[in-house]
């Protein structure tokens, strides 16, 4: 009986976690896309699905809003609050796991843009552009074998903790895929949690927390801020790069060049040195 009060227990945590990180919208509606994410996902994935899916795999209670038009590093505020209406209104999409045995598929659903005219487009492509403009339609899926696929789970075991104060924000620098921005009780932003592997993410480890795969908000918002936007092979790329091993490669580059400088310097001055003592000689 323990057990089973301590497993519905469990449930419901997750499931009050569920609504405060991932619940949709009431304007964004986007109910009526089973039948396009049925045939997309059978489609695409024919081969590989263990069967194909149906209206009863897909539950659009679980969908994740993940906000991925607003660089939170850039701001000058860590408050939560401030922070969801800046990315509010600068974009965000949805993404909608669905499972299938073991497996997970990922849904992403975005919503229809304003024709860009700068980018070139065949009049039937224009059209369909036009007429998607402020719609939500299915834009990408992701297959994951033997994977599921839950960023709830993934920040509960990540953290220890449950913490209803959690938004979810993708396309960071370095970063790139979703992470979970986790504030504290007067909602500011302390720790960040990726909620996927990361290339070189052992060279922020000093900004770990009290656990592995927590880090410390300012302390990685400062790391990828002193990140040069001028080196094109560290500044936009994906993973953390090495800042140490490149100023001291750096550091080495300026001491050599000083180095030869410096040698050079006392070349010329002893050969104008001993020019101007063989000139003095000849006066003599």
């Amino acid at each position: 009986m323990k057990k089973i009060l301590t497993a519905l227990f469990s449930v419901v945590i997750l499931c009050s976690i569920s609504i405060k990180v991932s619940a949709a919208e009431s304007s964004d509606n986007f109910s009526d896309l089973s039948e396009e994410i049925i045939a997309t996902v059978n489609g695409i994935f024919s081969d590989k699905l263990p069967r194909q899916i149906t209206q009863e795999d897909i539950d659009y209670n679980s969908v994740y809003k993940i906000y991925t038009e607003t660089n939170v590093f850039e701001l000058n505020t860590s408050n939560m609050d401030e922070i969801i209406n800046i990315s509010e209104n600068e974009g965000y999409i949805y993404e909608l796991p669905v499972y299938i045995e073991d497996d997970t598929v990922i849904v992403v659903i975005t919503k229809g843009r304003e024709l860009n005219e700068s980018v070139e487009f065949t009049e039937e492509e224009r059209q369909q552009i036009l007429a998607n403009v402020g719609k939500w339609g299915v834009a990408g899926v992701k297959y994951f074998e033997d994977e599921t696929i839950d960023y709830v789970q993934e920040i509960q075991k990540s953290t220890n903790y449950i913490s209803e104060n959690v938004i979810l924000v993708g396309g960071l620098p370095c970063f790139r895929y979703a992470v979970a921005l986790i504030a504290d009780d007067n909602r500011n932003i302390q720790e960040i949690v990726p909620l996927s592997s990361v290339p070189g993410i052992e060279n922020i480890r000093n900004a770990r927390m009290h656990a592995d795969n927590v880090y410390d908000y300012q302390q990685v918002k400062e790391y990828i801020n002193q990140i040069p936007k001028s080196d094109p092979d560290l500044m936009g790329g994906y993973g953390f790069p090495d800042l140490e091993k490149k100023s001291y490669g750096f550091s080495f580059f300026i001491g050599v060049s000083a180095a030869i400088c410096m040698v050079a310097a006392v070349g010329i001055f002893m050969y104008i040195k001993k020019r101007k003592s063989h000139g003095e000689g000849r006066q003599a």
